[in-house]
């Protein structure tokens, strides 16, 4: 097994908890848990691509995740607990140790706040079968925040949100993409604003 580095999440203003109703309850109790599944972890300012496999035994729940950016897979996850729409899971122990407190929504998707080292991130992921609806090669989508743009994430590639703009970055670092929203009516000067933002030192 590869081992796994801690990622260094960024803060993140607590969320406010909501009571599940007896529907939503009853609705994200008849998705079973057990399976693959597909999605990010937001950390750091970055994206990166997880799987996460979810098995049921006699004994309760055992798992693994799968951080391929970081060259970390099957590491095994703990402290499985699984109360419907709740779920919680950890990996890693010690000052390492990675906490996913989630929920499971009606349609089976898992998503949460992710803690370590006393910082926090989000996951999100959904059943491997519907991620597989996805074009080959493409892990997820990118959406900015301010919605005017959403990008499809190639597989393996990280994603970081930096100051004006988006990077992409596959696993080597060997290439880079970047983003830039500008809004003006004269090309040229747009694009020189993006190249500022992009590479200062230009």
């Amino acid at each position: 097994m590869t081992a796994c580095r801690p990622v260094q999440p960024v803060e993140r203003a607590p969320e406010s908890a909501v009571e599940a109703t007896p529907v939503a309850v009853e609705e994200a109790r008849s998705a079973a848990p057990a399976g693959r599944y597909s999605g990010t972890l937001s950390a750091a300012g970055m994206e990166l691509e997880i799987v996460v496999e979810l098995a049921e035994g006699a004994d309760g729940y055992t798992g693994a995740i799968d951080i391929p950016a970081q060259g970390a897979m099957g590491v095994p996850l703990h402290s499985i607990r699984i109360e419907p729409p709740s779920i919680h899971f950890e990996m890693l122990e010690g000052p390492a140790l990675a906490v996913f407190e989630g929920q499971i929504d009606e349609a089976g998707a898992l998503s949460g706040v992710f803690r370590q080292a006393g910082l926090e991130g989000a996951f999100s992921l959904r059943p491997l079968a519907e991620a597989a609806s996805l074009p080959a090669g493409v892990s997820g989508v990118y959406a900015d925040p301010a919605g005017r743009f959403t990008a499809p994430i190639p597989t393996g590639w990280t994603v970081r949100e930096e100051n004006g703009f988006v990077r992409f970055s596959d696993p080597d670092a060997a290439i880079r993409m970047d983003i830039v929203v500008v809004e003006s009516e004269d090309l040229a000067q747009a694009t020189e604003e993006a190249w500022r933002l992009v590479d200062p030192s230009r």
